[in-house]
């Protein structure tokens, strides 16, 4: 089973994430790590796209340099998709069929816009308030407000109704109360478990 885990930034994923690595046993592959490898391998691409500026010496991507560009401008935000989405997603399909735990998950913000949500028999989509989220930004990159809100624009695609039709979506609400989100996630796990004994009982 595959199980995609997505939401806004800095709602909440990599929590949600870490929990069932840890109490389920579940293996997970984080996209934004898998695009931090592929970012370099496509440097004379990004050079060409965003100029030698955001190059560094040692001829890596400086990402964060990227990032103020391609969250600023929504056409560089395509330019950038364009050379790193099917790169990522070929390995994301290749990390998949290597992992050996019953369920893998999938942790992207972007899940649909990569079409990722293809791979998952289901996903849980993390909601979180805006001003959750941005102190969180903040408190852990020093990100501004309004650097925030743009990213969040280039980020408005992102809700529990944006994935493939057919796919179930588990919507946990994350108001920083953990003992509440545990509680959510075990409900949904159990959810995922019932519905898939009862396809292998008419299967």
């Amino acid at each position: 089973m595959i199980i995609g885990v997505a939401g806004k930034s800095c709602s909440g994923k990599n929590y949600v994430v870490s929990y069932l690595e840890q109490e389920k046993h579940w293996q997970s592959i984080d996209v934004d790590e898998v695009g931090h490898d592929v970012i370099d391998q496509a440097a004379s691409e990004v050079s060409r796209a965003f100029g030698s500026d955001v190059i560094l010496p040692d001829g890596k991507v400086d990402r964060k340099a990227v990032g103020r560009i391609a969250f600023s401008d929504p056409a560089k935000l395509h330019a950038l998709e364009r050379i790193v989405h099917p790169k990522m997603v070929e390995k994301v399909i290749a990390t998949v069929s290597e992992c050996t735990s019953d369920v893998v998950i999938i942790n992207a913000a972007i899940l649909h816009r990569m079409k990722l949500d293809r791979l998952c028999n289901a996903v849980i989509f993390v909601k979180c308030p805006f001003s959750v989220r941005w102190h969180r930004a903040y408190l852990r990159n020093g990100t501004s407000k309004d650097s925030y809100i743009r990213r969040c624009m280039s980020q408005r695609d992102i809700n529990s109704r944006c994935f493939c039709p057919g796919i179930p979506v588990y919507v946990v609400d994350n108001g920083n109360n953990c003992n509440k989100m545990h509680r959510q996630i075990n409900r949904i796990c159990d959810k995922l478990f019932r519905s898939r004994e009862t396809e292998v009982k008419h299967g």
